[in-house]
């Protein structure tokens, strides 16, 4: 009689074990998965000038991270870079909730600077103005067309009442050329403001 209850306790303590186990594997099955939703956008930003990242995603909860560091100020769908400098250069990362928005920003100087036909890729001097000897015809070249710009060429700071570039120019001394987008006046801002080059 003993064996026999110590047999049908080892079958009800096998049968709660294996309804435990397929009540557990069932619950596991019926969780959701998040399915994440990433898109790329590839973005230029010109130096000086402004520029917005942003996406139409919906949520509640935003989060950006610039080359996976957590910017712990932005909680909008939208970033607003307010002059753009080499430095936001970068990946941009938009999460809400299960979507995912990249950016890959790359920046892009505001003026192309050619001595004789050859673009400058590097600055000759350790106060980063290219210094130009006598005899070489320089062109200044804005990336956005149309914007003007102010120079000079003794490695002063540009203002705006600075030699306005209209032409290329000719060298007749050793000099050190540094130059700016002037922002024309505009409703929105009604400031006139000069970006430098480099």
């Amino acid at each position: 009689m003993i064996k026999n209850k110590f047999f049908k306790l080892i079958n009800i303590t096998g049968g709660l074990t294996f309804i435990f186990l397929v009540c557990s594997a069932s619950l596991n099955s019926q969780k959701p998965t998040r399915k994440v939703i990433t898109t790329t956008n590839n973005v230029t930003i010109i130096e000086g000038l402004p520029h917005v990242l942003q996406s139409n995603i919906f949520g509640k909860n935003f989060s950006w991270r610039k080359d996976n560091h957590l910017l712990t100020s932005e909680t909008n769908n939208f970033l607003k870079i307010d002059f753009a400098l080499e430095g936001d250069s970068g990946q941009y990362t938009l999460q809400s909730e299960d979507k995912v928005v990249v950016f890959n920003v790359v920046f892009k100087r505001s003026i192309k600077i050619f001595i004789n036909n050859q673009e400058i890729e590097n600055f000759f001097d350790l106060n980063g103005q290219p210094e130009i000897i006598e005899g070489s015809t320089v062109v200044l070249v804005p990336f956005i067309e149309g914007l003007p710009i102010r120079y000079t060429l003794d490695g002063s700071e540009p203002t705006g009442r600075s030699t306005l570039y209209t032409q290329p120019i000719t060298i007749n001394k050793k000099s050190y050329l540094r130059a700016k987008i002037e922002i024309p006046e505009t409703d929105s801002t009604r400031i006139k403001v000069l970006y430098e080059a480099f």
